[in-house]
């Protein structure tokens, strides 16, 4: 790893050891093979794919105006904290990274892509696709030497095979590219994917093991019954106990969809008891204020729909309430997941009404 890396990593993001999934995938990728790596979130995967992207753009720069290095993400706000942590380890090599996720300025992006094109370009794969196929961004990546999915498995829960498809058609050929694929899960929907956009024989590195249990062992979770005019006010009483009996508490409440999430603020609101909100009823510019007051907040909650459930790192969050029934039990496994993260313990609440208890 270069000298002005390996600096990023020591003043600016202070980091001294390498997570399990850094130490197990950094070799392989590092020595240029293409890699399938199957991590779960907040075990510093961003980092993992980030280190062996920049030694290969040290090692073979792109041209002048080109982009070295692609990063598709599933939603907008993982997409912004990868972009974060992209730029603080780029601190010292001086290079650009840029953002484009849906919910923002489309010719803003377009402008930035011409005047300074990014060494790192993080993005949606909507946006993505918008400014290949409308914008004539072709040649920007026409030199791509990195290429990297990561939660490669929501990417298609979210129903994006089909964009991902058109961008990988739209990239110049896989053989001109290492490529990077990071998920928490390996389905065959994953394998195919892998099979599609990497070069035959990326090496598979396996952080997770087939036990589900794990996911969340430092979690102590409970769950509770009511009628449904009890939802609300149990979910009042179990904010409040938790409150008292956490000085620093920061809470995340998942709902099932925007609307009720909306619902919920505003009954809070209206009770004296205002919270963040985070759902796709939101502007961008108001999702993206929310979560950095949620990121730097102690003593604070945030209602959401699953935009916050996969990838995105709260740190210090003591409480998961899921309130409804989960889609499955992969979601629900992946919300409990928000907290108990950079080894903390956390609690987690499933608040269910009668006819939803089949879930349990």
């Amino acid at each position: 790893v270069s000298p002005l890396t390996k600096r990023a990593l020591a003043e600016v993001l202070r980091y001294d050891y390498c997570t399990q999934v850094q130490a197990a995938s950094l070799p392989p990728a590092l020595a240029g093979k293409d890699v399938v790596v199957k991590a779960k979130t907040g075990t510093g995967k961003t980092l993992g794919f980030c280190i062996p992207a920049f030694e290969r753009l040290l090692a073979s720069p792109p041209p002048k105006g080109r982009v070295g290095a692609l990063i598709v993400s599933p939603t907008r706000e993982l997409a912004a904290q990868i972009g974060v942590e992209a730029a603080a380890l780029a601190t010292f090599h001086g290079w650009t990274v840029q953002v484009v996720v849906g919910g923002t300025n489309v010719k803003t992006d377009v402008n930035r892509l011409r005047d300074r094109p990014p060494a790192i370009l993080v993005a949606t794969p909507g946006r993505m696709n918008d400014l290949l196929s409308n914008f004539d961004m072709r040649p920007a990546l026409s030199a791509l030497r990195v290429l990297v999915f990561d939660e490669a498995d929501r990417l298609l829960d979210m129903g994006f095979r089909p964009a991902i498809d058109a961008l990988l058609k739209a990239l110049p050929p896989k053989d001109t590219r290492q490529a990077m694929l990071f998920s928490a899960t390996y389905p065959r929907d994953i394998a195919s994917l892998a099979a599609y956009a990497l070069r035959p024989g990326a090496e598979m590195v396996d952080t997770v093991g087939e036990a589900e249990a794990q996911t969340a062992a430092r979690v102590e979770q409970t769950y509770l019954v009511t009628p449904m005019e009890g939802a609300a006010p149990a979910l009042w009483a179990a904010l409040a106990a938790h409150a008292a009996r956490e000085p620093e508490f920061k809470v995340i409440v998942f709902f099932v969809t925007a609307r009720i999430t909306q619902f919920y603020a505003e009954l809070f609101a209206a009770g004296g008891a205002p919270v963040l909100e985070m759902h796709s009823r939101k502007s961008q510019p108001a999702r993206t204020k929310a979560a950095t007051a949620f990121r730097e907040g102690a003593r604070t909650v945030m209602f959401s729909s699953d935009v916050s459930a996969r990838g995105v790192d709260y740190p210090d969050v003591t409480l998961v309430i899921q309130v409804g029934l989960p889609s499955e039990k992969a979601q629900y496994v992946h919300r409990v997941g928000r907290t108990a993260r950079a080894g903390k313990a956390g609690r987690g609440l499933l608040l269910l009404e009668e006819h939803e208890s089949f879930f349990l």
